[in-house]
């Protein structure tokens, strides 16, 4: 791996989008955004049902937030336009409600109704609008229907260009389109990642984050994170796959996996500059496995 100074995540637009809005207060302001109407809602109201890993071994930059008796998502934000975005949302959704279904037990084999919350779609975009439309459907840009109602089944995208003054979305917006002019002013170099902070925090953009937030780290190192998640994975899948030849050794395995998995996790935390929480967050270690491995030394 090169040395972080050296080394620019393209997708530093992408990561800093889902770092920001995996902090309550922000999704909390992002959702009084898009609902001004709904002044009772707070923090607590609001979960986070994202699917950072819908598609088994790719990640995306997806917010699905469930508010009541509503789901928002809110996918990727953009800079290259692209309708496909409608089928990742349907993907998405139909995902979302099978987990939804199971986590609420409910029975949609049975004759009784089956209430499920209301979606509702949303992509930002950070490029230039030019004559793109304020919403895109399934049926029109996918079908190529002309008639949404010919479809038996459609999806529809809300498109936000740019938010209102001041908002959370139009902080983001004003960040991803200074840290695009500093890419091509510098390139993916570190002076880019600083002048993008250092202009931002002079202009009260994501003033709050950037002050308590270490979005540098964030943007140099989530590349390398990623490579090195998928590096770990398929060691600890070799791993498996051996210890699954040999019979009869359940114990053994369950030893040598947690020697494997601490081995990985110390490298992580050596190399990256990772704690064990990041490590194991970049290894995927699910919550109810982190205890034996969070007191490590």
């Amino acid at each position: 791996m090169q040395p972080l100074d050296d080394k620019v995540n393209r997708n530093s637009k992408d990561s800093v989008f889902c770092e920001l809005f995996s902090r309550p207060k922000y999704v909390l302001e992002l959702y009084q955004v898009l609902h001004p109407e709904d002044t009772g809602v707070t923090a607590d109201d609001l979960k986070l049902v994202t699917l950072s890993t819908l598609m088994l071994r790719e990640r995306y930059n997806d917010l699905g937030i469930l508010v009541r008796n509503r789901l928002l998502v809110m996918v990727e934000a953009q800079s290259t336009y692209t309708v496909n975005i409608l089928t990742r949302f349907l993907l998405y959704l139909a995902e979302t409600y099978n987990r939804y279904i199971n986590r609420m037990n409910l029975n949609i084999y049975g004759t009784r109704r089956v209430l499920v919350p209301m979606p509702e779609l949303y992509v930002i975009y950070h490029g230039d609008r030019g004559d793109r439309p304020d919403e895109i459907r399934l049926s029109k840009e996918i079908f190529g229907l002309t008639n949404h109602e010919d479809a038996c089944v459609d999806v529809k995208a809300k498109i936000i260009y740019n938010g209102k003054q001041g908002d959370i979305i139009n902080q983001y917006v004003t960040f991803a389109r200074v840290f695009d002019t500093q890419i091509a002013l510098f390139g993916y170099t570190r002076r880019a990642v600083d002048e993008t902070i250092r202009i931002c925090k002079d202009q009260n953009v994501l003033s709050r984050f950037l002050a308590e937030e270490d979005v540098a780290t964030i943007m140099f190192t989530m590349a390398d994170v990623e490579k090195a998640r998928e590096f770990w994975k398929e060691d600890l899948l070799e791993e498996g796959r051996a210890e699954g030849r040999a019979e009869g050794r359940a114990e053994g395995r369950a030893e040598e996996h947690a020697e494997v998995l601490i081995s990985s996790i110390r490298s992580l935390m050596k190399t990256m500059s990772l704690n064990p929480n990041q490590a194991m967050d970049a290894l995927q270690i699910p919550a109810e496995e982190r205890a034996a491995y969070a007191s490590m030394p």
